[in-house]
């Protein structure tokens, strides 16, 4: 069984899991295991915090344009504890991680309300201790629609994706994901720096298919569904800290059989 705490510092509500760029955050505390033994009988990650800058840049706008391009840039600090029981005894190592992955992401309008997001990334991630330094990539679909019934912003979202990257060491070589979420807001009758609230809740789904692990001999580490609640907020026009938009704020709780805890979003995820 894998267990999940996370312990979320104060800096975590700058940068921490801003989509909607996506590398291989999901399994993130699971990437490199920090012992080698012969059996592992349960692993446990104790604390994780994962800083996100969400950096990119529009090459071609997409407004009045058959197709748009974005290139996408983001940089990943993160830092784990991790514990286990092995064949050797007790163990425990703390990792920080730093991750760069440099992306694509192509926009093309489907109807009025929807964008189609077909995307490509490939970077490099390294962590505290150890002298190597991983290949991560990733490619897939993502879709964003936009909804404004009456006083009501309807955004939902989804993506198929495929990611992998990592050494021998890497318990999750590969994976796939199916995703799905939805966001309904409300105008709250104030305004931030003159700007119109909005806030709401927030809903999402995602089924990993396809996990590849490295063998171990321990009992099944199961990867399946995960479900997300929480609320969201957003201004119109969207709020500014210094260079970087935000133009959606949510707070959800993550839930699975092996994957639990908060999730802050600077960005609507698809």
């Amino acid at each position: 069984m894998v267990r999940f705490c996370y312990a979320l510092a104060p800096a975590v509500a700058l940068v921490v899991l801003a989509a909607p760029a996506g590398a291989q955050e999901d399994f993130g505390p699971l990437r490199r295991l920090p012992f080698d033994a012969d059996t592992v009988s349960d692993v446990e990650a104790t604390s994780f915090q994962l800083y996100r800058i969400p950096l990119s840049a529009t090459v071609r706008d997409l407004e009045d344009k058959p197709w748009g391009l974005k290139v996408t840039f983001p940089v990943s600090l993160g830092g784990y504890e991790v514990s286990a029981a092995t064949s050797l005894g007790d163990l425990a190592e703390r990792l920080n991680t730093a991750t760069v992955i440099p992306g694509v992401e192509f926009l093309l309008p489907a109807g009025t309300h929807w964008t189609i997001k077909p995307f490509g990334e490939a970077g490099l991630t390294a962590s505290s201790g150890t002298d190597n330094v991983d290949v991560l990539y990733g490619a897939g679909v993502r879709a964003r629609g936009m909804y404004r019934p009456r006083r009501f912003v309807l955004t939902l979202g989804g993506a198929l994706e495929y990611k992998s990257g990592g050494d021998s060491r890497a318990l999750v070589q590969h994976y796939s994901t199916l995703a799905a979420a939805a966001d309904a807001q409300l105008p709250l009758g104030f305004s931030v720096a003159g700007r119109t609230a909005r806030g709401g809740l927030f809903v999402a789904v995602r089924n990993y298919s396809d996990v590849k692990l490295r063998d171990l001999d321990t009992v099944p580490f199961e990867f399946s569904t995960t479900y997300e609640a929480g609320v969201s907020f957003a201004t119109e026009p969207p709020l500014q800290l210094w260079k970087l938009s935000l133009p959606w704020l949510g707070l959800a709780y993550r839930y699975s059989n092996d994957l639990s805890g908060l999730r802050l979003y600077l960005a609507f995820p698809f």
